[in-house]
């Protein structure tokens, strides 16, 4: 009843945060049934978002609603740069997830291909294509529950008492009053788009025909800078390398004699225009791995190409103030302030401000027993699509990771 009533608001909401990040009234002891015997009920939780700057958290209140997965990383996608920026990931770990996911049996610098799982005590045979859960790193060299999962032994998202005594109960923690919830709080596989504009259109590709673009209201001046950096063999690959571009002409043409500099015309006046009309240079109209920048902690944003701890902290803090137009497109790193021409450009490509997957965490309880069950899943959800479930299983056996809060509720005798 949990995860029906999550995919509804799914339906119906998805684009609005208010409704589904954090609304107590639609996901917090919602009755199901009382059958005489016993009242049954359930929640739809989710750990804390973490404040600026910060991987973890110190704040133990819970948020009944969802989860955005286009917060996390795509570890499929992501690139490898990206993944050696993850907190606390070394080149070495880096080196062994990258050769487990690849195709090939070239073992990277410090890394390691089919050879070395082979000389294991007890030997498997590794995927070497992409990894169908963000738990099969376990098998990843290197890799162990305390790096996947950090000291949240029961997936809560929630510092508990044995996840803060140091070594006095297990897991191993270090005392410091926040909560490290280790890789899998960050990562996905889950995370896909359709290629879309703010109004639910398909984006035009940068490399479409002059006469598409013209047709989509892409100014004068910049169709004369596209046309010339093709005709001289130069690839623009996404809309954020318009942002104040010039280009050097080699050749002579019509009106532009070689060593002139042509200029793009997209400044901050325009670029959320330029954004939201054009799209990267690609042949499915399906974006995958795609990072929203409106929901994303710190954390996995620091990770990202063009972007460091600082400005990621700085976006987390901007972000909450901005209006809903502005908040419209991810030109508002640019417009704003938050981010310059370079670091726009590389970190444009890897992030959006929509929603599209929504982890849901739904515990069902009967108020006089306490007996309960678990259950986590993916939805995801595409413009003009039914909400389709891509992820489930039963996480009961991790043990009650909130309290059922069943004061609350009028129990019947």
């Amino acid at each position: 009843s949990g995860l029906q009533q999550a995919i509804l608001v799914i339906r119906q909401h998805a684009d609005d945060p208010d409704a589904w990040q954090d609304n107590p009234e639609w996901f917090r002891n919602q009755l199901v049934l009382d059958d005489g015997v016993e009242q049954w009920y359930f929640s739809v939780w989710a750990p804390p978002i973490p404040a600026s700057g910060s991987g973890g958290t110190s704040d133990d209140e819970v948020r009944y609603g969802l989860e955005d997965e286009s917060a996390r990383l795509h570890l499929n996608v992501a690139p490898a740069e990206t993944i050696r920026r993850l907190p606390d990931m070394t080149d070495e770990l880096a080196d062994a997830l990258i050769d487990f996911r690849d195709a090939d049996d070239d073992a990277s610098p410090l890394g390691c291909e089919q050879e070395y799982y082979n000389q294991l005590p007890q030997p498997y045979t590794i995927r070497n294509n992409k990894f169908t859960t963000v738990e099969e790193l376990l098998l990843v060299r290197g890799f162990n529950g305390g790096i996947v999962f950090g000291e949240d032994v029961n997936r809560s998202g929630i510092l508990d008492a044995n996840e803060d005594d140091s070594e006095a109960t297990f897991p191993p923690d270090d005392g410091d009053g926040q909560l490290s919830p280790g890789l899998a709080s960050l990562l996905t596989i889950y995370t896909r788009q359709l290629d879309q504009n703010s109004a639910g259109e398909q984006r035009i590709p940068i490399t479409a025909e002059i006469d598409v673009l013209r047709r989509h209201g892409v100014p004068e001046q910049t169709l004369q800078y596209i046309e010339l950096v093709r005709a001289e063999g130069g690839k623009i690959a996404h809309p954020a390398d318009l942002l104040e571009a010039e280009y050097e002409l080699k050749l002579n043409h019509d009106a532009q004699p070689a060593g002139s500099i042509v200029q793009s015309g997209v400044g901050a006046d325009v670029l959320a225009v330029i954004i939201d009309t054009l799209g990267p240079e690609h042949s499915e109209p399906m974006l995958e791995g795609l990072v929203n920048v409106m929901t994303a902690s710190a954390s996995v944003l620091a990770a990202l190409p063009g972007l460091d701890e600082d400005t990621a902290a700085r976006i987390v803090d901007m972000r909450s103030g901005l209006d809903e137009d502005t908040r419209a497109t991810v030109a508002w790193l640019y417009t704003e302030g938050v981010l310059d021409v370079q670091q726009f450009r590389e970190a444009a490509p890897h992030l959006t401000v929509r929603s599209s997957q929504f982890r849901v965490r739904s515990i069902g309880f009967g108020a006089k027993s306490g007996r309960y069950r678990m259950i986590e899943a993916v939805v995801d959800r595409q413009k003009g699509a039914e909400p389709s479930i891509v992820y489930l299983r039963d996480t009961t056996r991790l043990g009650l990771p909130v309290a059922l809060d069943v004061e609350s509720v009028e129990v019947s005798q």
